[in-house]
C-alpha cells in the first residue's frame, strides 16, 4: 500500500516538474499565468475595465498540425467579477462572455472569459477572412481592443497578423478562418508566414502575417528576422515521423 502511494506521489511530482519546465522554456510561457496557488486570494475585477478577462484556460498542442494531440490544459483565475456578474471558467471555444483563439504557430489555443457580454445584440456575422477581433497587451495579449464581428462557427479564431509595437506591446488581428496552403502550386514548399522587421531609433518593430494553414502532418517553419535580414518567410514542412 505504501509502495503504491509512493509511486503515485512520484508520478505527480514528475508531471508537476514537467509543467514548470515547459512554462519556463516555452516561448509563450506567460500563457500559463503562474499556476495560481489555491491559498492566494483572487482580487476583484475592475468594473471599468470590461475588456480585461476574469479567467483564462489554455490548451497546448504537440505540433502546429491541424490534427495535433493536446499535451495538457491549464486554467488561471485572474479576478472575481463584481456582485451580480459571474465569470465562466475552463476551456471553451466561444460564448457570450468568451473569446478563444489559436496562437504561437497554432501550438496554443487560449480561451478568455470576461465578466460582461462581449458582443452587442446587433453584432453582425463575419464574412470570409475579415478581422473579427483585435487583441492588445503584452507578449500574450488578453485584452480586446475592438470587436468588429462575430464568427459564425463555434471554433477558436485564428491569429492573422501580429504587430509588435515599441518592442514590448503586441496587437493581434484575429479572423474566423484561414485559407489552406496550396501544396501543388510549385515544386517548392508554399509560404505560410511572412515576418518583417523595421529598426527604430530605440529597438525595432515587427509584423508577423500568417498567410495560410499548412495541411495535416505539416507545420509552418521559418526563422525570425535579425539585424541583417529584415524579411523572412515560413514554409510548410512535413512533421517528422508523420
Amino acid at each position: 500500500m505504501m509502495k503504491t502511494a509512493v509511486s503515485v506521489g512520484l508520478v505527480g511530482f514528475l508531471v508537476f516538474c514537467y509543467v514548470i519546465e515547459v512554462s519556463q522554456s516555452f516561448p509563450y510561457g506567460e500563457y500559463i499565468g503562474g499556476l495560481n496557488p489555491a491559498w492566494q486570494d483572487t482580487p476583484e475585477c475592475n468594473p471599468l475595465m470590461k475588456e480585461s478577462p476574469c479567467d483564462k484556460a489554455v490548451k497546448y498542442y504537440n505540433t502546429s498540425s491541424l490534427d495535433s494531440d493536446v499535451i495538457f490544459t491549464t486554467r488561471t483565475s485572474i479576478c472575481a467579477c463584481p456582485s451580480g456578474s459571474t465569470c465562466p471558467s475552463g476551456y471553451s471555444n466561444g460564448g457570450p462572455q468568451t473569446l478563444a483563439y489559436k496562437d504561437s504557430a497554432q501550438k496554443i489555443s487560449i480561451s478568455l472569459h470576461y465578466c460582461q457580454t462581449i458582443y452587442e445584440p446587433n453584432t453582425r456575422t463575419c464574412v470570409g477572412e475579415e478581422v473579427a477581433v483585435v487583441m492588445e497587451g503584452g507578449r500574450v495579449p488578453i485584452n480586446y481592443r475592438t470587436i468588429n464581428c462575430k464568427c459564425p462557427q463555434n471554433a477558436p479564431m485564428r491569429t492573422k497578423i501580429t504587430y509588435m509595437e515599441n518592442t514590448w506591446r503586441f496587437v493581434k488581428d484575429l479572423v474566423c478562418e484561414m485559407p489552406m496552403c496550396n501544396m501543388n502550386e510549385s515544386s517548392r514548399s508554399p509560404r505560410c508566414k511572412k515576418i518583417t522587421r523595421r529598426s527604430l531609433r530605440r529597438g525595432f518593430t515587427s509584423t508577423s502575417t500568417n498567410l495560410c494553414d499548412c495541411p495535416r502532418n505539416y507545420e509552418c517553419v521559418g526563422e525570425t528576422p535579425n539585424d541583417q535580414t529584415f524579411e523572412t518567410f515560413g514554409t510548410c514542412q512535413r512533421i517528422r515521423n508523420k
